[in-house]
């Protein structure tokens, strides 16, 4: 072999170990620097996905007021250290 073809040689065996190192640095960037959006800016779907996606969600029906009181129905307290409930 000349001196040529060895210097031809080392510079493609450099050229591809290069080329190698910038694929293993790529895969490496992408496993660590994952995109993950959710992290960052995004808060949820908004108004006009709600109002395509649930429609039973409108809020231009008007109050209507109750025409009789209801009775409330008593309420059972117990206490830690009591055994009966009082009321």
């Amino acid at each position: 072999m000349d001196e040529g073809a060895l210097s031809d040689l080392a510079h493609r065996a450099a050229e591809s170990a290069c080329d190698f190192a910038g694929v293993v640095r790529n895969l490496i960037l992408d496993v660590r620097d994952s995109y993950r959006p959710e992290l960052h800016y995004m808060r949820g779907p908004g108004p006009k996905w709600r109002a395509k996606h649930q429609p039973w969600l409108k809020f231009d029906a008007r109050a209507v007021p109750p025409t009789e009181q209801h009775q409330l129905s008593p309420l059972y307290v117990r206490r830690r250290d009591a055994a009966r409930p009082t009321r």
